[in-house]
């Protein structure tokens, strides 16, 4: 993995690092600090192949900062048709509010029973810090961000 040095202080982090997204959100001291909002590609098999209690950590950590928004299919039609794809699935579109248990649950099924795609995309870009009383209220309706 090779890091570029950027002129200032980035605000907002798109990660698409195919399994290494738990060692990168664990390991960097400047996502700890600073907190930027991030757009990340969570890929269960592969993080859970490297070390298997990582998903549960990566998410502890980013739970503890950020409202978390989910989407199952960010790929669109174009991948992943079959028997076990939820592209078919016309919530899987959307972007709605997720919970911690909620991302293992979805990980664990992705990685024990070959769901397709084998991935998603989070959304982490409300800092609890900056709006707490928003989200002491929120209730989840299927398929709808509150």
């Amino acid at each position: 993995m090779t890091a570029v040095a950027l002129p200032g202080n980035p605000t907002v982090i798109k990660m698409d690092v195919e399994g290494a997204e738990a060692e990168i959100i664990l390991g960097s001291e400047y996502i700890r600090e600073t907190k930027p909002r991030l757009f990340v590609e969570v890929h269960p098999p592969e993080i859970d192949n490297i070390d298997q209690k990582a998903l549960e950590r990566m998410f502890d950590r980013i739970f503890s900062v950020y409202t978390v928004e989910f989407i199952q299919n960010h790929w669109g039609i174009t991948k992943s048709k079959g028997v076990l794809s939820v592209v078919d699935d016309p919530r899987s579109y959307e972007w709605v509010l997720a919970d911690h248990d909620e991302l293992m649950n979805i990980s664990k099924d992705i990685i024990h029973n070959n769901i397709r795609p084998a991935g998603f995309a989070i959304h982490c870009f409300c800092r609890l810090e900056d709006h707490p009383r928003r989200y002491l209220r929120y209730k989840r309706t299927p398929g709808r961000v509150n």
